[in-house]
């Protein structure tokens, strides 16, 4: 009976130990399923060439990623005018851009720049044309992109026919080029009749 018991414990203990034994190798800890691939941000320089001297003017670059929000930039350059053609340069994460310059020669403010007199440029168009897509690659090979500018005009005009029991009151037009009015892509101006 000893030695039956004695077995029985013998053979538990081995059953323990090999249980024991391989439920404790260790692999390591669990890492992600996969490692995430890490975008390099890129110093891009260039230089942009203006239709005459504006020493002293605000200029700005932007880098966009979507026309959908002229707001959102990914990046800006925004300095001032000291040569022509004026260099830039500016960090951006890797990837497909839109690149618009503007110098607000006009002095009204970036907020309402491109106007009338101010240079405007796209890259790889001129304005006003756009890109059918985005055409600045930046890569860490490829982190140089300069831009022509010309003198941006108003070209729209129009007459707006007021009921006569409007007169002196003030209304709105407004320009759009989509039809999300909550994005910033319009620009506007009040009139007094």
């Amino acid at each position: 009976m000893i030695k039956k018991l004695f077995s029985i414990l013998f053979l538990g203990i081995i059953f323990i130990s090999v249980n024991l034994s391989t439920g404790c190798t260790s692999k390591g800890p669990a890492g992600p399923a996969s490692t995430p691939t890490r975008v390099p941000v890129v110093n891009v320089t260039g230089s942009i060439t203006l239709p005459a001297a504006q020493t002293g003017k605000t200029i700005m670059v932007a880098f966009y990623s979507s026309l959908a929000d002229l707001g959102s930039p990914n990046n800006t350059f925004t300095g001032t005018c000291t040569s022509n053609p004026m260099p830039y340069s500016l960090t951006v994460s890797a990837g497909s851009y839109y690149i618009i310059a503007v110098v607000d020669v006009d002095n009204n403010s970036m907020y309402l720049s491109p106007n009338a007199g101010d240079y405007v440029g796209v890259y790889g168009v001129t304005w006003p044309a756009w890109p059918a897509s985005k055409n600045a690659a930046v890569s860490t090979t490829t982190s140089a992109f300069d831009l022509t500018l010309v003198t941006a005009v108003n070209n729209i005009s129009g007459t707006i026919t007021i009921p006569s029991d409007q007169t002196g009151k003030e209304f709105w037009v407004f320009l759009d080029q989509d039809t999300n009015g909550g994005n910033s892509n319009y620009v506007c101006t009040d009139v007094v009749s």
